[in-house]
């Protein structure tokens, strides 16, 4: 979780998923505010999970999001990601069209 002014601004984690490889993290829930976006902000969080899983032992990072988040999308592959052709593991979601892992 991130504050600004006493404010949540954005917040992200990291899981490790049902069904995927033990030293896979999954990437979950990571948001930035309107407000807050276009701060770096969006890097220094996923910096943040990306220095956890590493801590935790884990090699690689997965994630999944929507196509129409394109800045997401590509803060994504400015720090590593690559798309992959589908899911991995078991996590319940079923809307997002976008699928991406990166070695830590």
């Amino acid at each position: 979780m991130a504050k600004a002014t006493g404010d949540v601004v954005g917040g992200g984690g990291i899981f490790p998923t049902e069904g995927l490889d033990p030293k896979t993290y999954e990437l979950v829930k990571m948001y930035v505010s309107s407000a807050a976006k276009g701060k770096g902000l969006g890097k220094l969080l996923l910096n943040r999970c990306i220095e956890e899983a590493k801590n935790a032992g884990h090699k690689m990072m997965y994630i999944e999001t929507m196509p129409e988040l394109t800045t997401a999308v590509e803060m994504y592959k400015k720090n590593g990601f690559t798309f992959i052709p589908g899911s991995l593991g078991n996590n319940g979601h079923s809307g997002c069209g976008v699928f991406m892992i990166r070695e830590l």
